[in-house]
């Protein structure tokens, strides 16, 4: 179903240039595609192509075919995909029991997003340096400094040097297949912070259906569907780093439910995601330590420059449902604590200068999921999604 797994065969013997250029891109666009649909659920998408290929082969053949493709890779990962299916239906309904495993889930993500990651950029990355071995060199020579490649005025072709259009290739393709993947995986990570079935499923069926969607579209018209995963592409690539303050945000949450029990450790700051208030992204991650003059929040930017933010609001310690949080003195939420901060807050508050405690408001029904909304999302209205 997924994949367009009887996708074009590959361009065969010498035919006029137009016919070639035709075959290249209907090739690239099967690439991007299978490549997106792997980004976007790697184990339900590898699991599909895989055993779409096992059947599709001759039995003769089958011993040929890519460890993926063999029984002992995809009959696992089927297994694992009717387990993850038993979760959503049955344990589920179990109060207590699908957080955990939703944490589970979100490692799952991050485990067959790596294994499906050689096969996605290498599909891609071929497609792309075959297609670009068909450029003439000298209608894009003006673009680089050195053109010695290009040969003199009176050769036929001219092909880019391989070394340029496999490093492109291989670049480019690392960077769609990274970028919708963090972006898919912020998915999970709401799935993990809601408490509301109601938010998990429509979830779940915007991807599946994001991913029905692009499958269909590349059997039925592959340029239309290419020209859908370059949409998903180009969304993917300006929210990047929104997206991956998200999974640092999930992967410390994760950490945070299973280790709950062990009291955080105060005495260099207190481990926090910053909001909209100090002008950071949403969600940059730092230390937020009691200094002389007050609070100061530490953090790095570009991953290795530390810097330091004062910070001027008056805080209070809120105890919120999944994680303690603080809030400024008109209400919004200055920093998000992970859930090893449950039940400590007020040992945190004390870190940090003698902070005031509270308990959240328990609401519940429509009042509860407009409530939640406006927690997880408040921060991101007022800051941009970039950064």
């Amino acid at each position: 179903m997924l994949l367009s797994c009887a996708a074009s065969a590959a361009p065969t013997g010498l035919e006029p240039e137009f016919t070639t250029l035709r075959s290249d891109s209907v090739t690239v666009s099967h690439a991007l595609t299978q490549a997106t649909e792997l980004a976007i659920s790697p184990l339900l998408s590898l699991t599909a192509l895989s055993a779409w290929k096992w059947f599709q082969t001759a039995p003769s053949q089958r011993a040929q075919l890519a460890f993926y493709a063999q029984p002992w890779c995809w009959g696992p990962a089927l297994a694992l995909l009717l387990l993850i299916l038993f979760k959503e239906t049955v344990i589920a309904r179990i109060p207590g029991a699908k957080k955990p495993l939703d944490v589970l889930q979100l490692v799952e993500n991050k485990v067959s997003g790596l294994i499906a990651s050689p096969l996605a950029i290498g599909a891609l990355a071929t497609a792309l340096h075959h297609a670009m071995q068909n450029v003439d060199a000298r209608s894009v020579s003006g673009l680089f400094i050195g053109t010695a490649w290009a040969a003199d005025a009176g050769s036929g072709f001219a092909a880019l040097p391989e070394w340029l259009t496999w490093t492109f290739a291989i670049v480019g393709s690392t960077v769609v297949y990274g970028s919708v993947w963090l972006a898919s995986h912020t998915i999970n990570v709401l799935i993990l912070l809601s408490p509301f079935a109601v938010v998990d499923n429509v979830l779940k069926l915007l991807r599946f259906g994001l991913l029905v969607g692009l499958a269909l579209l590349a059997r039925l018209a592959p340029m239309v569907g290419a020209i859908a995963c370059g949409v998903v592409v180009l969304f993917a690539l300006l929210t990047a780093g929104y997206s991956y303050r998200w999974m640092r945000f999930g992967w410390s949450f994760a950490t945070g439910f299973v280790r709950s029990r062990i009291a955080p450790t105060l005495e260099g700051g207190v481990f926090a995601f910053a909001g909209a208030g100090l002008g950071l992204p949403v969600r940059t991650t730092g230390w937020l330590r009691r200094e002389a003059g007050g609070l100061v929040f530490h953090y790095r930017r570009a991953f290795v420059m530390p810097r330091r933010v004062a910070v001027t609001a008056t805080l209070r310690v809120e105890r919120g449902l999944l994680h303690p949080v603080l809030l400024d003195e008109f209400g919004r939420v200055a920093f998000r604590l992970t859930p090893r901060g449950r039940g400590k807050e007020v040992d945190i508050a004390n870190a940090l200068g003698g902070l005031l405690v509270e308990d959240m408001a328990a609401v519940r029904g429509l009042r509860g999921l407009r409530a939640w909304f406006s927690a997880v999302f408040a921060d991101d209205v007022q800051a941009p999604l970039g950064g």
